[in-house]
C-alpha cells in the first residue's frame, strides 16, 4: 500500500487550487478528512468510498459491528451534509 503523507497531499492540492479539483476517498469512517479537504479547498466533486462493513481484525478495542459502522455512516452522512451536492 502507498501512503501519501498529508503534507504531500496539502500540496498537490494547494497546486490546483483555483481549477476546482475532483477527489475520490477510500476510507471515509467518520468523515472528518473529507469535511477538512471541503472547508480548505476548491473541491469540485468528491467521490466517498467507504463500505461501512464489520470487521473483525483480532484485537477487541477495535472490533466492528454493523451497528458501530453504521453509525459512523450516519455521522459522515451528517457532518458532510453541507457539501451534499459535491459528494
Amino acid at each position: 500500500m502507498i501512503r501519501i503523507s498529508d503534507w504531500e497531499i496539502t500540496h498537490q492540492i494547494a497546486e490546483y487550487q483555483g481549477r476546482g479539483c475532483v477527489w475520490v476517498e477510500i476510507g471515509v469512517f467518520l468523515g472528518d478528512n473529507a469535511l477538512y479537504l471541503f472547508k480548505n479547498f476548491d473541491i469540485k466533486k468528491m467521490y466517498l468510498i467507504d463500505p461501512y462493513s464489520p470487521y473483525d481484525d483480532g484485537s477487541p478495542e477495535l472490533m466492528s459491528t454493523k451497528e458501530l459502522q453504521q453509525n459512523n455512516k450516519r455521522l459522515a452522512k451528517e457532518k458532510l451534509k453541507p457539501y451534499e451536492d459535491r459528494c
